[in-house]
């Protein structure tokens, strides 16, 4: 049981808070406190910021307890129910807002989900690496944290450590080769500029449409409190109930055989906001690989884009090559009938080159690019794109079908695609939109 505080509600007191420009707009951490002008945002970031902060004023001095419902599922339960009429313009209230599940279903994935808030903590988001790459972050600001696209240095050139504290996102952007590159800044610095080229943060889907609705948007606050709060005091704790609630959930299972996974996805919403969050996440995925190991957990990530990732230990590892070692993730061990936590990291700008592997054990990353900048696009597949090797089929349905249930395998052209948790050496495109 954990007590909402309006403290509790920020980063100030974490010791691996995500670091931020202090003399950014959207400066210190937590919806709660935040300046009330969003002069630099955009008008999906504004109105996510209101309702954010409308609600977790509510949340104040409010308890957050564990239950298990009468079927058997685990999930959050609010001390003091929130009233129905918070946001005002909910089309759909219920009579009253006191209850969250841990896990979601995914729409289009059609499968479990878990996930908390997005964008970077001053906003109240769990997705520090989104700093630099949304509209709070003022241009200069931004520039100043990347690399100047003029001055970046080539793939494999030696590069400064990035010092703790130091304002710069990273140093070390995976390559398909392993190269460590600078993350490069493209905003007016190319000639001729790029249309292209934005961070990809600037459309996250995930700071807009349902996830602002009164329900989903209290669960995920609701959510990432108690995971912020056990994390600190009792990851244990916190991992033995994530355990326990993905026993109980429902998963499609795909495949036959050998083949057959039960795919989930870590994060439809949100990032791995801190190493020991994410190291809580490899004792859950060890957890389940020994009690089911058809089940496997698809995270993406641009959490490698952040200070506290890119620090290395007296071994000279960052965060992820450690945490994913087969030494920790029992899945990546020889003789392992598949990997059960695929961690795909993210590229940072739409129009890079699909992000490579954040270890030699687990997978290439993914793309974003825009669909009249694709090459296989534009020229109906015959050519291709040398920035991915797979284009999510799942945009190619028609509107009404876009799941990955009704798309076809890249590879098997069968329908049903789960390239994401299957092809660990296939780099992913997800096109703009």
């Amino acid at each position: 049981m954990s007590q909402i505080l309006p403290d509790e509600l920020e980063f100030a007191d974490e010791q691996e808070a995500p670091r931020e420009n202090p003399n950014a707009p959207a400066a210190f951490h937590g919806a709660l406190k935040k300046r009330p002008a969003l002069e630099t945002s955009h008008a999906s970031l504004t109105r996510t910021m209101w309702v954010r902060r409308t609600i977790e004023e509510a949340l104040v001095g409010n308890t957050v307890e564990v239950f298990t419902k009468p079927n058997g599922e685990i999930a959050l339960r609010l001390d003091t129910p929130l009233p129905r009429d918070i946001l005002g313009y909910d089309l759909a209230p219920r009579d009253e807002y006191s209850q969250f599940e841990l896990w979601g279903m995914s729409g289009k994935m059609q499968c479990p989900t878990w996930d908390l808030t997005a964008g970077p903590p001053s906003v109240g988001g769990s997705c520090p690496a989104s700093t630099a790459g949304q509209s709070i972050c003022e241009v200069q600001t931004r520039k100043t944290m990347l690399k100047s696209a003029a001055t970046s240095a080539p793939a494999g050139a030696d590069q400064q450590p990035v010092k703790k504290g130091q304002i710069i996102l990273t140093e070390k952007m995976p390559r398909k080769d392993g190269a460590p590159v600078p993350v490069p800044f493209y905003e007016g610095d190319e000639d001729p500029p790029n249309q292209w080229r934005t961070p990809i943060c600037q459309y996250c889907y995930a700071s807009a449409g349902n996830y602002r609705g009164m329900h989903v948007a209290v669960g995920g606050i609701v959510r990432y409190h108690w995971t912020r709060y056990l994390i600190l005091r009792d990851p244990d704790l916190w991992v033995r109930t994530v355990v326990a609630s993905m026993k109980q959930l429902d998963y499609p299972l795909e495949g036959k055989g050998k083949d057959a996974i039960m795919p989930v996805r870590i994060h439809s919403a949100g990032d791995f906001y801190s190493p020991k969050y994410a190291e809580a996440w490899i004792k859950v995925a060890n957890e389940m690989f020994k009690w089911d190991p058809r089940i496997v957990m698809w995270a993406p990530t641009r959490s490698w884009a952040t200070p506290n990732w890119a620090e290395t230990d007296k071994a000279g590892q960052t965060h992820w090559k450690r945490l994913l070692d087969p030494d920790n993730l029992l899945s990546a061990r020889p003789g392992s009938p598949r990997l059960n936590f695929v961690v795909r990291a993210s590229s940072y700008h739409v129009g890079d080159e699909a992000a490579g592997r954040l270890h030699p054990t687990n997978c290439v990353g993914t793309s974003s690019v825009f669909r009249d900048d694709n090459a296989s696009y534009k020229t109906g597949g015959r050519e291709k794109d040398p920035r991915f090797d797979i284009d999510c089929p799942v945009y190619n349905v028609e509107r009404d079908a876009k799941t990955c249930q009704w798309a076809i395998d890249p590879v098997t052209k069968k329908m049903g695609c789960r390239a994401c948790w299957r092809y660990l050496d296939k780099r992913v495109n997800f096109t703009t939109h």
